[in-house]
């Protein structure tokens, strides 16, 4: 079986992006960014929506942050004003992603705002990218906790990861009713969480050990082997374990399934397929589908939540796919940064 995967920076999904944008009125280059933003499908809210002396001021300023994900904050001539201050503390305060903008560069060095929310954006066409994977990356913020809030969280996947697009055809699942399955995956991690400090441990990709590696690099892409790299887990992009992530992207014309995926640009991205089961009729149907598309270890689970089938894709070098295992003992499908090539 062909499987199809291409890694991209953009985002894949279709959705309604709505920020806030925090600007001094100083200034006319707003208009020009939320043109722009605008143009590439993004719906900006700005303090021009209220009325000029409005009593409520400050209240509607605080509703507008409330109800958005993400704040864009427009420097120009490295001027944050005092109400720029206020938003950004509000922002802050209630856990949102906060972006700072500039058409021009800017020394963030000694600034404190800067360096503290930074670093800097200069080009619109990358601003429109970091806020449209924002809204796919929110999807697996879970909890927070004083270590672990939702804004850092978007930040640190916006610096690591980007969107992968993994398709492969299922012949005969036109034959299935739509409403007797649901496609997904879990997301175990998307960093190589179970390549620990063990030099003796064979490398997925090149079955090579960490002593064994030549000049530190990957064969594939020529990077530094991660397989050599302490695993760390201080920021939120390590490990994001057991989230489950439903696909409904079923193309019954094509017969084919595209799944995307988060993948760390270092690391790659560790996930375990499963379809979900309404009317347990259907899973020989179903069982049947996926043997005729070449997936591998194809199980099927009962449990008070439902009937799952899991399923492995088949390993293959020439397209990154990798089947590994986990700590638990369960193999998984991974996919290796080698797959960018």
């Amino acid at each position: 079986m062909k499987i199809k995967y291409s890694i991209t920076k953009n985002n894949a999904t279709n959705g309604n992006y709505s920020v806030f944008l925090s600007h001094s009125n100083s200034e006319n280059r707003w208009q020009e960014l939320i043109s722009s933003l605008s143009t590439n499908g993004i719906n900006v809210n700005s303090d021009k929506e209220i009325r000029p002396g409005a009593p409520d001021f400050a209240e509607s300023i605080k509703d507008m942050i409330r109800n958005n994900e993400i704040m864009i904050m427009l420097i120009v001539d490295s001027v944050i004003t005092p109400w720029m201050i206020y938003e950004l503390g509000l922002a802050s305060g209630l856990g949102k992603k906060i972006i700072l903008f500039s058409y021009d560069k800017i020394e963030e060095r000694g600034n404190h705002y800067l360096e503290q929310y930074g670093p800097v954006i200069n080009d619109v066409d990358f601003l429109v990218r970091e806020i449209k994977n924002s809204f796919f990356f929110a999807e697996l913020f879970e909890y927070e906790t004083a270590n672990l809030t939702k804004s850092s969280f978007l930040k640190s996947c916006i610096q690591n990861i980007d969107l992968c697009n993994i398709s492969f055809n299922l012949p005969g699942i036109e034959e299935v009713p739509k409403h007797a399955y649901k496609f997904g995956y879990i997301l175990l991690a998307i960093s190589r969480y179970e390549k620990l400090v063990n030099k003796n441990r064979l490398c997925t990709i090149c079955n090579m050990t960490a002593d064994e590696i030549v000049n530190e690099n990957c064969e594939f892409d020529g990077k530094t082997c991660s397989l050599l790299c302490k695993q760390t887990f201080s920021s939120p992009t390590d490990v994001i374990l057991n989230k489950i992530l439903y696909n409904s992207n079923v193309d019954i014309i094509t017969q084919s399934l595209k799944i995307t995926l988060p993948f760390n640009r270092q690391n790659g991205v560790t996930f375990k397929c499963f379809v979900d089961i309404f009317n347990m009729d259907y899973v020989q149907d179903v069982t049947s589908v996926l043997e005729k598309a070449g997936l591998q270890d194809i199980s099927v689970s009962h449990s008070s939540f439902g009937n799952r089938i899991y399923f492995m894709l088949p390993q293959s070098s020439l397209n990154g796919l990798f089947a590994v295992e986990a700590p638990d003992g369960f193999l998984n499908n991974y996919l290796c940064k080698g797959a960018v090539l």
